[in-house]
């Protein structure tokens, strides 16, 4: 397998190789720039999951978007092109022009990986949400109590008409909650909630 066939936890690894290499080669203000820039790349391998374990990892994530997986594999394979010239050239004492042209050229590649991972996890939100959602109303019977306390909660706040009157032996009756009209906004106030409380279980 050649590189441009590797996968993109491969070539992630290799990118942060080629970084500590250029790394040994640096001092200054250019070490201290590479530095930073291998950070922010293993910050947003961390954030997409490029190098994570098993369902996490961003090949089996993407498995059915290859278009997408290709673009960040070719933009992580400039980049190792760009971080090999960066050691090349500073094995050499090449011009400190020619140093910063392609320090410029790493810069704008991570920055380019760094957009596409806030989409990547703008995506993975929306997806996460979605699949909440699809989920919920078959789970509505496990957030009886929690309706009748959102529904205690809506229906007891003062309104242009004064507080509903509510008999005493109803009080404490999750059933009395469980059966109470609301109005409209009540209704989606009620529902609003209880999707949010969902989202959050399966999230976790």
């Amino acid at each position: 397998m050649t590189i441009q066939e590797a996968s993109t936890a491969t070539v992630t690894r290799l990118c942060f190789e080629r970084f500590q290499q250029c790394l040994q080669q640096l001092d200054g203000k250019e070490k201290i720039h590479i530095q930073t820039r291998l950070a922010d790349l293993r910050l947003w391998a961390d954030n997409v999951g490029a190098v994570a374990n098993a369902k996490a990892l961003l090949d089996l994530r993407f498995a059915d978007r290859a278009q997408d997986i290709s673009l960040i594999r070719k933009l992580l394979l400039l980049l190792g092109s760009f971080l090999r010239e960066l050691r090349d050239s500073s094995v050499t004492a090449g011009h400190k022009a020619d140093l910063q042209d392609i320090i410029n050229n790493i810069d704008s590649t991570i920055d380019t990986l760094a957009f596409i991972g806030v989409q990547i996890r703008g995506s993975g939100r929306k997806s996460r949400m979605r699949k909440a959602d699809d989920s919920f109303d078959q789970n509505r019977d496990r957030y009886q109590t929690l309706r009748a306390h959102f529904v205690c909660v809506v229906s007891s706040r003062p309104t242009i008409g004064g507080k509903p009157t509510v008999s005493k032996q109803h009080v404490h009756s999750l059933k009395y909650f469980a059966e109470l009209n609301l109005t409209p906004i009540q209704e989606r106030l009620v529902e609003a909630n209880l999707r949010r409380r969902h989202r959050f279980q399966e999230a976790q």
